[in-house]
């Protein structure tokens, strides 16, 4: 059964790993920036710009997990008779959600500290998620 999901479990981790190297240069901008605490994001002028950036490639990423998502099969096997049944929670779409609740904590992160620390505790830590997740 696990040979079977290989592939699309390849791709989701790929896709995390993408997420976590967007994040850097979103970091780097943040700390160009100077973006810090008390900036309230989208509202004020200083760095507004960088949040729909980071928005976008959150709801870009977002989109993209849910696509890959839908190729997964939707099949679950049941513990005590053993028969394969469809599962009505496969096809409901919700893998766009942790992606993107993933990606805008590690920009809002990433806004606020702007040391080489809080940039690999960020990157790595977003892949971390959604790695886990993607599995």
């Amino acid at each position: 059964m696990l040979s079977d999901r290989r592939p699309n479990f390849l791709i989701l981790i790929l896709m995390s790993v993408a997420a976590a190297v967007a994040q850097v240069p979103l970091g780097l901008w943040a700390r160009h920036l100077g973006i810090g605490a008390g900036v309230v994001p989208i509202i004020d002028a200083p760095g507004r710009t960088f949040w729909f950036v980071g928005i976008v490639v959150a709801l870009a990423f977002a989109v993209l997990f849910q696509l890959l998502s839908q190729n997964q099969p939707s099949r679950t096997r049941d513990s005590v008779t053993n028969d394969l049944h469809d599962s009505a929670l496969a096809n409901l779409p919700t893998a766009w959600i942790l992606p993107l609740i993933s990606i805008l904590t590690a920009t809002m992160v990433l806004a606020i500290y702007h040391s080489r620390a809080s940039l690999l505790c960020a990157t790595f830590g977003l892949f971390f998620v959604l790695g886990a997740g993607s599995i």
